[in-house]
């Protein structure tokens, strides 16, 4: 047997402890954030560290923000979107029937007074690709006739109130008509709360819903989470009490001709206003800053109605549109980082954090919401 007493190499220890030191950093490299690695870079001078202007909490002018992003694949902080006038074909036809009325279908006829008005019918904008499915569902067919629609409405409306640019969604709706199923699709059940009706996953773009006993109740859910997606495709991780508090707004719009009003939402105008009978200072600081995992374990019955009744607030009043189009300037300079909602409040709103409060706790005390915001 062949033993070698040899002294050990003075370099076998050190590139052991760099073959573990690499193996470490790779690991942390992997299960870091997106955030995180970006930081590292910075620090290395791998990577452009932001100028102060960048990092600050001041938003982009609405006007010198460059274009959204167009035609991209899904990206972890944004759905993809088209230019509004990217709209898909519908050919219609028109002929005379045998007794002389004219016959219109979206399929030609061999007829010789055959007419291609396809042009004259087509589209000029439109707002949202929608699909509706349901297996054993009652209302795939209802849901798909009127929610293009009410994304066309709400559209309008944060585009007319807020004057915000607008992209073309993909709206993937999936109705479930019991409840184990509609939980079981959400991959985590047991984290999904009773009271849930629907929920928006960014990851595959897709809106889960469960089927209401009404329609009317079904095309409200449907509106909410249509609202996320809209958010989720044109600015990222949208601060949630935003995010939720203008999804609520919505589930009560109604058209009238070319007129769109959002009306009040009773249960919650009766919500806020006992919850801010006697109280209520320092409320508005813990509502902006929910993040999503603690508005999730808070309780709905306080944060929807407080989140709907500020950005209902907000949209009554010039200077409450403005902070909301800052807020959203914000997030679409940075759609993949929380922003900090406090500090563009005290840079955008009149009277800063105090102001704010004090005007909001004063409409939810009165409980004078009647009446509806029109655009």
């Amino acid at each position: 047997m062949w033993n070698d007493h040899s002294p050990e190499p003075a370099w076998r220890p050190w590139m052991t402890l760099l073959l573990l030191v690499g193996i470490g950093l790779g690991l942390s490299w992997y299960w870091s954030s997106p955030d995180q690695r970006e930081a590292a870079l910075i620090r290395l001078g791998l990577a452009p560290a932001q100028s102060d202007s960048e990092a600050g909490p001041q938003p982009l002018p609405i006007s010198a923000r460059s274009p959204f992003h167009d035609r991209r694949p899904m990206d972890r902080c944004r759905a993809p979107t088209r230019d509004t006038d990217d709209v898909d074909d519908h050919p219609v036809y028109r002929w005379r029937g045998e007794h002389g009325e004219w016959v219109f279908s979206d399929r030609p006829e061999p007829a010789a007074d055959l007419e291609d008005l396809s042009d004259r019918y087509r589209a000029r904008e439109q707002f949202a690709r929608v699909q509706v499915r349901g297996e054993h569902s009652r209302f795939p067919a209802e849901l798909r006739s009127v929610i293009g629609n009410d994304v066309e409405q709400m559209s309008r409306v944060l585009r007319d109130a807020l004057d915000l640019p607008i992209r073309q969604i993909d709206l993937d709706i999936v109705l479930y008509r019991d409840r184990d199923s509609f939980a079981s699709s959400s991959g985590n059940a047991s984290a999904l709360g009773r009271n849930v009706s629907g929920f928006y996953q960014h990851g595959t773009n897709q809106v889960s819903i469960l089927e209401q006993p009404g329609f009317k109740a079904t095309r409200e859910v449907a509106r909410h989470e249509a609202s996320h997606a809209m958010l989720a495709g044109m600015y990222g991780v949208t601060p949630v009490w935003l995010n939720e508090g203008l999804a609520e707004v919505m589930t009560r719009l109604e058209t009238r001709g070319q007129l769109r009003e959002l009306t009040v939402h009773t249960a919650h105008a009766r919500s806020v206003q006992r919850q801010f009978q006697s109280g209520g200072r320092g409320a508005l600081e813990t509502l902006l800053n929910h993040d999503h995992a603690s508005w999730r374990l808070g309780p709905s019955t306080r944060t929807y109605p407080q989140a709907w009744s500020l950005v209902h607030e907000l949209l009554r009043h010039e200077p409450g549109r403005r902070l909301i189009q800052a807020v959203l300037a914000a997030q679409e300079a940075t759609p993949c980082r929380p922003i900090d909602s406090i500090a563009l409040v005290q840079t955008h709103f009149p009277g800063g954090m105090t102001g704010l409060e004090q005007r909001w706790l004063r409409r939810a005390r009165s409980g004078d919401w009647q009446a509806p915001l029109r655009f």
